[in-house]
């Protein structure tokens, strides 16, 4: 699978394809350093994402490419540890969109109306990452509703879950990044029907006090996102995606401490646009949310269990100082 990957990315300059295969080497040497993160309420994403944001960032130095990348990530404020011996992933940002609520699907299908309806789902209050999650995206000139896989992992994968998967991706990234270039511009977007998403404030004291965030007068609202789909040697495909982000309004940038970015929420005329209007259109639709629409109220930290998943997650707590 590699090899294919080298020869896609020969025209690319000599540090992309080194750095690449660092990671690819560090994956097939350490297998067990990529696991959810047990004590960081979210998901530990693969080192090769680490590897790419510090390709996005511009890193040149070759050697020691796995290092770049922690630098990179230490830059946009994570803590990044090297450990011998017992391996731990890398600890991303307490970031935003690491969890969300779906709703019922008779209120999704009424907000979104897709033309043809093949998904299936029930609400759920605690959505992680490589569930199957439901969608909305254009198929022979008609929106069709499907069910893809919360986390997009790149077509020249070839089906190889250990080359990673993106939960999401800045709406300032889109034009330069090399993963996502190829969907945005072919048209691949899609949009998720959330009734809420969590985040989390790293408090005074170093506790993630979790929140959950809503929009006001709308139980569900329409998230911008793009997929890709990637097909293995026996034929098995999966369909992946990543929600785009937007900087967070005032109201919310006091508790999205870590990535100041939200999911990009569409208004619901706007749904038609995103899915069949030119690049440069939709990407006139990606903005931040104006103030009043969102609200937000601390929730339990159950939610960072995902054996939990029922109504209370939703219902406010006191938060911590």
């Amino acid at each position: 699978m590699w090899h294919g990957l080298y020869c896609c990315n020969a025209s690319w300059c000599g540090r992309l394809y080194l750095i690449e295969s660092a990671a690819y080497w560090a994956m097939r040497h350490y297998p067990g350093a990529f696991r959810p993160a047990v004590d960081s309420g979210g998901w530990a994403e693969p080192l090769i994402g680490n590897v790419m944001a510090a390709l996005d960032s511009g890193a040149g130095d070759v050697i020691g490419g796995c290092r770049l990348a922690g630098r990179a990530m230490r830059a946009r404020g994570a803590s990044v540890h090297y450990v011998t011996g017992a391996r731990r992933a890398p600890r991303y940002p307490p970031g935003m969109c690491e969890r969300y609520v779906v709703p019922d699907q008779d209120l999704a299908e009424r907000e979104l109306a897709p033309e043809r309806k093949w998904w299936r789902f029930a609400a759920s209050f605690n959505v992680a990452p490589s569930r199957y999650v439901p969608a909305v995206r254009l198929h022979d000139g008609c929106s069709e509703a499907v069910m893809m896989r919360w986390g997009l992992i790149p077509s020249w994968a070839k089906g190889d879950l250990s080359a990673g998967h993106w939960l999401r991706l800045s709406c300032g990234q889109l034009e330069r990044s090399r993963l996502f270039r190829g969907p945005w511009l072919n048209g691949q977007r899609c949009i998720l029907p959330f009734a809420g998403f969590y985040t989390w404030r790293l408090t005074g004291a170093g506790y993630r006090q979790p929140y959950f965030v809503r929009a006001e007068g709308r139980p569900v609202v329409a998230v911008a996102a793009l997929w890709d789909r990637t097909e293995d040697d026996d034929g098995d495909v999966i369909e992946g995606c990543a929600i785009l982000t937007v900087p967070a309004n005032a109201q919310l940038a006091s508790i999205q401490t870590a990535t100041q970015e939200v999911p990009a929420i569409l208004d619901p005329e706007e749904c038609d646009a995103w899915l069949r209007g030119t690049p440069a259109e939709a990407r006139s639709l990606l903005r931040t949310a104006p103030e009043g629409l969102l609200r937000s109220h601390a929730v339990s930290p159950r939610i960072n269990s995902l054996a939990c998943d029922d109504a209370a997650l939703v219902q406010a707590v006191r938060a911590v100082a």
